[in-house]
């Protein structure tokens, strides 16, 4: 049979599309996901056009799987790679089931080999999409352990996870109705309490300091592992994340003792609605708890939310002496979320390797929330 799919790549022309398309996955509003698109794709600091590849039927778009620009390092002195990272896999309800992912993937894998790319990532994968990427030859480099701290009735909590499991209910869980006032509106104790703080140790701010960022992450240093490069570059592009909102907790003044990103989704962002850990950075160990402790003490967050295989190794005791637990069980056991690692050509050069580690060894990553652009 004729294949009824025609995959291309992405043209400028094909933008209102691809937003409308995208009200599946990450807004309901086609506004907010053009500038999402816009901002990950367009406005990219690592590539010069966006590769997103398309799936049309009949002239109607009805799937997609955008890649982005990132820039890693690793090593000492460190080395430099550009990687693409795979992201915003979506097909239109009634072209599921079909294979469309696969065929959009064998496409765009040929396309980039050609252009010389080797390896793939993944670093937001779900359930769904990791047992089906495992099965088309993608490697993980194992879970990265998500725990929170959490706050209040369980019940709506409870209610919420069990509409996600259910094919045509799932939407629901994510209606403001079955949130309480500090979900739905998860910062409003902590900008309400900034202004009183200003004189204190920890400021409470709404932008991002990329410049005093940057120099704090250089001075304190790299042990190595595989990690985003976080220059003022990255920085000042990642936090325009139009799906986010942010709010950053500064120890020190201009020259930074530490850091702390907390970041929730908007409020027409299809994802739920607690308070994440993005990133987190600090001199001394005692700089770090007190960051930690003022969003938890501040903030009264209903949920504060992070991956534990992200964090230094330290801080366990930390997180388990105010209540941080593991959650997301079935993401759990199915080994989610992870970072995923895919050769471009069928046969991978180096091994699975970047320079000298190997990819699919969680141990040589520094992998942190705020790599994801989902995060």
């Amino acid at each position: 049979m004729n294949n009824p799919y025609e995959i291309v790549p992405y043209r400028p022309q094909h933008k209102k599309q691809v937003a409308a398309l995208q009200t599946y996955l990450w807004s309901t509003d086609a506004d907010l996901g053009a500038h999402h698109l816009q901002w990950k794709y367009e406005e990219n600091p690592y590539l010069e056009e966006p590769l997103i590849y398309l799936a049309f039927h009949g002239g109607e778009l009805v799937g997609m799987r955008g890649f982005y620009g990132s820039k890693w390092e690793l090593g000492a002195p460190a080395e430099r790679h550009l990687l693409l990272v795979a992201d915003d896999a979506v097909v239109a309800p009634a072209h599921r089931d079909r294979g469309l992912v696969t065929m959009i993937m064998r496409v765009a894998f040929e396309d980039l080999a050609q252009k010389g790319y080797h390896y793939v990532l993944n670093l937001s994968g779900g359930p769904v999409t990791v047992v089906g990427s495992l099965a088309m030859g993608w490697k993980s480099a194992g879970p990265l352990d998500p725990i929170a701290r959490q706050s209040g009735s369980p019940v709506p909590r409870r209610l919420r996870q069990f509409l996600q499991r259910k094919p045509l209910l799932w939407r629901y869980a994510r209606s403001r109705f079955l949130h309480t006032a500090g979900e739905n509106r998860p910062f409003s104790e902590l900008d309400r309490k900034a202004w009183v703080r200003s004189g204190g140790s920890i400021r409470i701010e709404r932008e991002p300091r990329p410049e005093a960022m940057s120099k704090l992450v250089t001075r304190i240093g790299h042990d190595g592992r595989i990690r985003h490069v976080r220059d003022a570059e990255f920085f000042a592009w990642r936090f325009r994340n139009p799906l986010g909102e942010y709010r950053f907790l500064y120890s020190g003044n201009s020259r930074l003792d530490g850091y702390l990103v907390l970041k929730c989704a908007r409020p027409s962002a299809v994802e739920s609605k607690r308070v994440k850990i993005v990133d987190l950075e600090a001199t001394q160990p005692s700089s770090r708890d007190e960051l930690l402790d003022a969003a938890i003490r501040l903030g009264e967050f209903p949920e504060l939310f992070a991956w534990a295989a992200t964090l230094p190794n330290d801080i366990r005791g930390y997180l388990d002496a105010r209540n941080f637990s593991p959650v997301d069980f079935e993401w759990r056991a199915r080994g989610c979320p992870c970072v995923l690692v895919k050769p471009v050509s069928p046969r991978p050069i180096g091994d699975w390797m970047l320079g000298k580690l190997r990819l699919t060894d969680r141990a040589n990553w520094d992998m942190r929330m705020l790599y994801s652009m989902t995060g």
